[in-house]
């Protein structure tokens, strides 16, 4: 699979809406590297989960594409049903359309540059950018083809390459679905499942930009990377962990000899760690260093 770089698409350069273009327009990925077959594939196509290839020979994914089929393996492990499969489908994909997403992102960035016009002279690149945003705005069939290509999906993904923004999808128990950037939300209710998309939009970057996306956008911290970089290294001993709120236990997870986690436990943690329900983590590792650190309350924009 071919990988994102991540400074392609911070910079204000017209290159880089060209390259957010791509996460859309740009079949780079064989449904073998998705992890799932084809069978599964023309299921959910069967049940409007999945779009028309567009007259594709055979199937390759974009970006955007790619993350979808994998929210799409994590509902089925679960047992989520078609119906939630669709309702989360229309969150992301058809109310974009309906809400003309697209427009309304055209809009805010014409109105950005601006608003910066106003204050300063643009650069070079900024009035190449602006240029090419009024150009889109004056042509009706290209809003319209953006209309039904921008979805809710795909503006999460640029939000998170962009801004450092995490969006979590969370299934309540009472079946209702919700989309949301604030980790607050994940207390108000019993959630059923709960789905952080950095989970799945890192697969797309650089290797050697995982790390660095990861902590510097705010995904997690440096001492949780900490935590999962001992983990993978098999280097971990003992994990303790203080839950907060009103849930006060102390969960203490010690590892084999051999510092492996069996898969429950490792998952486990991983989910500690991406929904941050914790206070305090104390990590002790094989070769004697420890580690704790308390939660860090996120900004959000």
């Amino acid at each position: 699979m071919q990988k994102l770089d991540i400074n392609d698409i911070r910079s204000n350069r017209l290159e880089s809406y060209e390259k957010m273009g791509s996460l859309l327009e740009r079949s780079f990925i064989r449904l073998s590297e998705a992890g799932v077959d084809s069978k599964s594939y023309y299921y959910w196509k069967s049940k409007k989960l999945i779009s028309n290839e567009m007259g594709r020979k055979w199937v390759e994914l974009s970006g955007v594409e790619y993350v979808w089929i994998q929210i799409l393996r994590t509902l089925q492990r679960y047992n989520c049903t078609i119906k939630t499969m669709q309702d989360v489908h229309y969150q992301l994909f058809t109310k974009a359309y309906e809400e003309n997403l697209a427009n309304r992102i055209l809009v805010e960035n014409i109105n950005h540059f601006k608003k910066v016009s106003a204050e300063r002279e643009l650069t070079r690149n900024e009035s190449a950018v602006l240029n090419a945003l009024l150009q889109f705005k004056d042509n009706q069939l290209l809003q319209n083809h953006l209309r039904g290509e921008i979805s809710y999906l795909y503006h999460y993904i640029i939000k998170s390459f962009r801004e450092g923004i995490e969006h979590y999808i969370i299934l309540l128990e009472n079946g209702e679905i919700k989309i949301t950037h604030d980790s607050n939300m994940l207390y108000e209710s019993t959630p059923m499942l709960i789905l952080p998309l950095s989970n799945y939009i890192c697969v797309l970057i650089m290797e050697n930009q995982k790390e660095s996306i990861l902590t510097s956008s705010g995904f997690i911290t440096e001492e949780e990377y900490s935590v999962i970089k001992a983990i993978r290294s098999n280097n971990a001993n003992s994990i303790t962990i203080s839950f907060e709120r009103e849930d006060k236990r102390i969960k203490k997870i010690e590892c084999a000899s051999s510092g492996i986690l069996s898969e429950d436990k490792s998952r486990e943690i991983m989910r500690i760690l991406g929904i941050k329900n914790y206070s305090s983590i104390s990590l002790k590792t094989r070769n004697g260093t420890t580690l704790s650190f308390e939660k860090k309350n996120m900004t959000y924009y």
